[in-house]
């Protein structure tokens, strides 16, 4: 659980900096068409993954986070600074 909350922390600070966008951005490509996005064929401020209950814009722009049926993986990150 405690890795999850440090997931998604990150990509609200990704989202707050511009951080990870081209990989946000490719991410919820996937995100927008997959049959667990809670607002079907578009990505909104209020979608989350009905898998997850994530935020979709928040989970895509955290490297360390996957998707949890698997359509893209983690990619760690080395950037720490988030954790401030």
């Amino acid at each position: 659980m405690l890795k999850k909350i440090k997931e998604i922390a990150q990509g609200y600070y990704n989202l707050f900096t511009g951080n990870e966008e081209e990989l946000m951005n490719n991410r919820l490509e996937i995100c927008t068409v997959c049959e667990y996005n809670s607002t079907p064929n578009e990505i909104t401020n209020v979608s989350y993954c009905k898998s997850c209950g994530c935020g979709l814009k928040a989970k895509a722009a955290s490297p360390d986070s996957s998707c949890p049926k698997g359509y893209w993986n983690a990619h760690r990150s080395t950037d720490k600074s988030w954790y401030l």
